[in-house]
């Protein structure tokens, strides 16, 4: 049976990459409680806290509290200080009983969460392509799954977390209006089914509700099919490494954890993308795709990678915080016969990566979001990738008709304010 604990991230360095790990790194996934600049702190001292999860029994010091194998027992009182304390949860709140339980309250609860993450962890999201609000722990299974209605609180955090998002935007990284303005409509059809003026206002944060919407529409490829010359030749930006577009693929120059952002945003934070991994040094080389890219230099930049890794044949998938990166959930076994197609796809905290088309990770992640652009990652000068592609995650229907998006509008306006 799987065991679980609450505890800190370990600081550790594997193939000259920093990074950090669940302790031990052997866990079977994790769910990760901290905020934006906790995780993008480098090491070696840790900072906030995950809830971590094990095939058998561990003992790490940075494992700090046991939480057992049942997440629907009852908490102790010593279990409930212990997470009350790690997780430092508001004092006079009266906790639930459960881990399932606390752990909702923990990603629902707007007195427990941060929609600007820079505070808390931010709030769970919608998978909007199926219409849930899960929260998923491989090795224990979905803590939660719920439709997502009008008056679910992950439909507030969903704008809660959108308007934060787009105030960054505006104030600090002064992305182009047209940008935002394809995000706005896509946003209104993931929440109410429909795209008018009214509906933006109401999504729109003061003092930008007069910003406008586009309908949303965005994909993106390139083969890489032309003379040889530097990536950012074409539509990119080398974020971190010296690219190159060599005999009609990719490569770079130096040897590091190599990213690369193509210069078009999605219409949405809820995206795919996508590579042909077509060579990888041996034991070391590493290759995939990144979601969710940041466009601002400073401190760094901030992504979700899912990647190929030629040691030990498997497909892992990591984020990267203000150039602090963490290894999320297990790595999984793959047979590697390149080329080989390498997939990530977000979509509300729902985090997925697929091996030549198969679902390798299937769990939650909440801490990036609002970020519209997509990428590329090598890090050995004998790695190559080609056909690079990137798309909008298409929303499920949402309810229509005038009586159900005035009922949207009337809740969001009445837990906003």
């Amino acid at each position: 049976m799987p065991v679980l604990y609450v505890g800190q991230y370990e600081w550790t360095t594997r193939h000259g990459d920093d990074f950090w790990q669940p302790p031990g790194g052997d866990q079977i996934s994790a769910l990760d409680l901290r905020s934006l600049p906790e995780a993008g702190s480098p090491g070696p001292v840790p900072q906030g806290a995950g809830v971590f999860v094990y095939d058998t029994p561990r003992a790490h010091p940075s494992l700090l509290l046991a939480l057992g194998s049942d997440v629907t027992a009852t908490l102790t009182t010593s279990q409930k200080a212990g997470l009350r304390a790690l997780l430092k949860l508001p004092a006079l709140a009266l906790l639930p009983d459960t881990l399932t339980d606390l752990l909702r309250q923990c990603l629902m609860n707007p007195a427990y969460y941060d929609a600007t993450g820079l505070t808390r962890w931010k709030p769970v999201l919608p998978d909007f392509r199926r219409r849930v609000v899960e929260c998923r722990l491989p090795g224990v299974g979905a803590l939660f799954t719920e439709s997502l209605t009008n008056d679910h609180p992950a439909w507030s955090a969903s704008r809660a977390v959108f308007q934060a998002d787009y105030l960054r935007h505006r104030t600090v990284h002064q992305t182009p209006l047209a940008v935002l303005q394809r995000w706005v409509g896509s946003h209104m059809l993931r929440l109410w089914g429909a795209m008018s003026d009214d509906l933006a206002g109401h999504l729109l944060p003061a003092p930008y509700q007069a910003d406008g919407w586009t309908p949303p529409a965005t994909a993106i490829a390139d083969n890489f099919n032309r003379t040889d010359e530097s990536l950012d030749v074409g539509p990119w930006v080398e974020t971190v490494g010296d690219w190159a577009v060599t005999t009609n693929e990719v490569s770079i120059a130096v040897a590091s954890f190599a990213a690369a952002r193509h210069t078009t945003a999605l219409s949405t934070d809820d995206h795919k993308a996508k590579v042909t991994v077509t060579a990888l040094t041996a034991t070391t080389g590493a290759a995939g795709a990144l979601a969710r890219m940041s466009t601002d230099a400073t401190p760094g930049e901030d992504y979700y990678v899912a990647r190929l890794v030629d040691g030990g044949a498997s497909i892992e998938f990591t984020k990267t915080i203000d150039n602090a990166k963490t290894v999320l959930d297990t790595s999984k076994t793959v047979t590697i016969s390149l080329p080989d197609d390498v997939e990530i796809e977000v979509d509300g905290s729902t985090m997925i990566s697929r091996f030549n088309g198969t679902v390798q990770h299937n769990f939650t992640d909440t801490s990036l979001t609002g970020q519209l652009n997509a990428g590329m990652h090598l890090r050995r000068t004998g790695d190559r990738v080609d056909d690079f592609s990137a798309e909008d995650v298409v929303a499920a229907a949402a309810p229509s008709g005038h009586d159900a998006l005035l009922a949207g509008i009337r809740n969001q306006m009445i837990q906003h304010v």
